[in-house]
């Protein structure tokens, strides 16, 4: 994989970190609640398994004729470059998400004095960040590994030749008697 893929998010996971840790964002305070960041988690789960469902089908249109035409091209592999990029941003994602939820599981609103409060803490800041702009990045892998893949079921499902009419009205005949 291409690690060019994987560098966009950790930059601007560094710029979005300076952001919020200079600027305080009000909507940070959704950051401090475990549960915000197991929904996260949930969504992030989804998507990687999507991506791994897409990966599969690519495995699986490999013995079709015209993709076995692609094998020596960058068409397959571009394919399962940005597939794998998006598992791996969304299993970055599970983890911070995980992280962060681990750390904030003690807040509630009860316990205000021994919170935990993402804003103001660098490292905490950027798993924070990092959690949403991997989890963006994974849904855009998502979305292009989609598109791509529909591309590719489409050529490698076009008939080779055309079926005479006659044919194809024996072959349906056929299917009547045996029902």
């Amino acid at each position: 994989m291409k690690k060019r893929l994987i560098i966009p998010p950790v930059i601007i996971s560094m710029i979005v970190t300076c952001f919020f840790y200079l600027v305080n964002p009000p909507f940070l305070s959704c950051a401090n609640q475990s549960g915000f960041h197991f929904n996260m988690v949930t969504i992030n789960s989804i998507f990687a398994g999507f991506l791994y469902t897409n990966y599969s089908l690519l495995l699986g249109l490999l013995d079709n004729d015209t993709v076995q035409k692609l094998l020596g091209t960058s068409v397959i592999r571009r394919r399962n470059d940005r597939i794998f990029a998006g598992i791996v941003c969304a299993v970055i994602s599970i983890i911070t998400g995980v992280i962060l939820a681990i750390v904030t599981a003690g807040n509630t609103t009860n316990s205000v004095s021994k919170a935990v409060n993402i804003s103001g803490n660098w490292i905490l800041t950027f798993l924070w960040a990092a959690e949403c702009v991997f989890m963006v990045f994974g849904i855009f892998y998502f979305t292009i590994s989609i598109r791509e893949m529909h591309m590719l079921v489409n050529a490698a499902g076009q008939p080779k030749k055309k079926v005479k009419q006659d044919v194809i009205d024996d072959v349906k005949k056929v299917v009547k008697r045996e029902k």
